[in-house]
């Protein structure tokens, strides 16, 4: 028995359908995994910041996604938190859209530094990014500044 509370409309279709989806998951029979090729890692990057752009647009918000690229993997330390050169080049968009002297610079730290995503060796060599430096890491998360491995 399970017991849920929803404060939030819809969120009980929501929970419905992720069990749902859950229940249907344990019935499929075990498969191996799909190979991930360096095409399919561009095609996934292509598609996700295509994504990020249309919704930028489409939100009339400023947009970042252009900066991505250029940030390489230091663009973000998890989905959902950027790395210094995306705030900074963030800050300074907003400063312009203000039309305040465009002033922002790095801090000289890193923000949101809690938490890192490693990585992985084919994501880089795939995205034509430089191996994983001193402070980096490919197969580990990176947690409170303990290194935590990928199989917890």
């Amino acid at each position: 028995m399970s017991i849920a509370f929803f404060s939030t409309p819809g969120a009980e279709r929501l929970y419905s359908g992720v069990t749902n989806s859950s229940a249907s998951a344990a019935s499929i029979p075990s498969t191996p995994p799909p190979m991930t090729t360096a095409d399919g890692i561009r095609a996934v990057s292509r598609w996700s910041l295509d994504e990020l752009a249309r919704r930028e647009a489409q939100a009339g918000a400023i947009p970042v996604s252009d900066l991505v690229l250029a940030a390489g993997a230091g663009a973000a330390h998890t989905v959902n938190h950027p790395g210094n050169e995306i705030i900074v080049g963030l800050a300074r968009r907003v400063e312009a859209a203000f039309g305040w002297p465009v002033a922002a610079g790095d801090p000289g730290r890193t923000l949101l530094d809690s938490v890192h995503a490693p990585v992985e060796a084919p994501v880089r060599a795939a995205l034509g990014l430089p191996a994983a430096g001193a402070g980096e890491h490919d197969t580990d998360w990176v947690v409170g500044g303990q290194v935590v491995s990928a199989a917890e």
